[in-house]
């Protein structure tokens, strides 16, 4: 269970595009995350992610990059969508990635539309254009050792872990990996480390590899 739409506003329709890989900081961990779990070849789609991770991306796949709004370079397939209602037939891709989109999506803060529970429908149509068997890189956003998963604001969500697996699972996912960035101290928390307790400052980010079962159980 989630809380919505409670706390401070934010509003960042018109945020500069990544489109640089920075030193360091959680999208580049992201992109390192991504890069080291897929491993091509076949057609990928890349939702709402920074640039730079299409492009790197796009060195071992043919990928297909997906956002409500237009970036603002060219060389890759590019498609405006909603990632709650994703433009493509079921079993299109072979891998998926995308970078703090769901703590952020029906939230509002990019000028999407506000929707309770977006972030649970995504993951659903990312199951659904997946082909079986195939795999996916997903880092979900802010995550904290709180009592339940909540939205600050239109800021973003902060996820319990408990919450996030349950989402994973309910959308049809095998996860095969998770692991916890630590914002504060620049790396990847180890195997049963505490993690952030506190969601509004220096938030732990989680990535998860999943996987599309073969066959339904």
């Amino acid at each position: 269970m989630a809380l919505e739409f409670r706390g401070v506003s934010e509003s960042t329709p018109d945020e500069v595009w990544q489109t640089e890989r920075p030193p360091g900081g959680h999208y580049a961990a992201a992109a390192d995350f991504a890069l080291q779990y897929l491993d091509g070849p076949g057609r990928c789609l890349v939702v709402a992610s920074p640039i730079f991770e299409v492009y790197e991306l796009a060195e071992r796949y043919r990928v297909t990059y997906l956002d409500f709004r237009r970036p603002p370079v060219n060389g890759f397939d590019y498609v405006e969508g909603d990632a709650c209602a994703l433009p493509f037939e079921d079993a299109t891709f072979d891998a998926l990635s995308s970078t703090c989109l769901l703590c952020h999506l029906g939230l509002g803060r990019y000028g999407d539309p506000q929707r309770l529970g977006a972030d649970q429908i995504a993951l659903r149509e990312f199951h659904r254009v997946l082909r079986p068997g195939g795999s996916a890189a997903i880092m979900l956003g802010p995550v904290a050792e709180i009592a339940e998963s909540q939205a600050l604001g239109t800021a973003h969500r902060v996820y319990t872990m408990r919450h996030a697996a349950a989402m994973l699972e309910q959308a049809g996912f095998s996860t095969r990996y998770a692991a916890v960035w630590d914002t504060r101290g620049e790396r990847w928390r180890r195997p049963g480390e505490a993690i952030n307790v506190d969601p509004a400052l220096f938030p732990d980010y989680l990535s998860v590899y999943v996987e599309k079962p073969t066959c339904n159980t």
